[in-house]
């Protein structure tokens, strides 16, 4: 699995720390607790906004996704449109069936959407957000490399999310709130493309 973005110092870290004083009236297990779920809280609303876009005009747009205008012509013909990163290849991620026959089984856009899970873990000494993305079907690196590139202005998204939840959860009271924070809010979508450094290959993905 690659790791698309592991920061030790930038957004999601900083609204973190901004709570510090608030949080070092609850205890240590308070404390992770309540980080864990606005972390969680922030990946799920990536995962919920962030992650469609991906199969729409916004990989090309913002991410810088460009394939061949022959794979883009076959996508038209077979497929009816040519969706972002969506081709011919069974979920089992086996080879691609014969083309001639239009055989078309499981898009890799229904196996990330369906998919994909937000995995958030929080110690005295780390916190880490894990989304993991299975493609669904073989996909060529010089491809997927835009799929995985996680733009500035995203994870600042993330990053008032965590804040958000963690704000809700200290004025709640940890505990109480923290095993079942409240759901992210519904992503208005994002339009200003930032450059940001892909990572390399592998099948499942591990994006923040």
């Amino acid at each position: 699995m690659a790791i698309v973005l592991d920061e030790k110092r930038g957004p999601i870290r900083v609204v973190i720390e901004a709570q510090r004083g608030a949080l070092v009236l609850f205890t240590a297990k308070d404390r992770n607790t309540a980080i864990r779920a606005s972390l969680q809280s922030g990946g799920e609303y990536w995962r919920a906004g962030f992650l469609p876009m991906r199969f729409s005009s916004y990989a090309a747009n913002a991410l810088g996704y460009r394939v061949s205008q022959k794979w883009e012509k076959a996508k038209q013909r077979y497929l009816g449109e040519a969706i972002p990163f969506v081709g011919f290849g069974p979920s089992n991620g086996g080879n691609p069936p014969t083309w001639s026959r239009g055989d078309n089984t499981v898009a890799m856009r229904d196996v990330a959407l369906a998919q994909s899970r937000v995995e958030a873990t929080a110690t005295a000494s780390r916190q880490r957000i894990l989304i993991f993305i299975p493609f669904g079907h073989p996909v060529q690196d010089q491809t997927s490399v835009y799929f995985r590139v996680m733009p500035t202005f995203e994870v600042e998204a993330i990053a008032r999310e965590v804040a958000r939840t963690l704000a809700s959860i200290i004025s709640s009271g940890v505990m109480s709130t923290a095993k079942g924070a409240r759901a992210p809010r519904t992503l208005t979508g994002a339009s200003t493309p930032v450059a940001s450094r892909p990572s390399a290959g592998g099948r499942a993905r591990k994006v923040a």
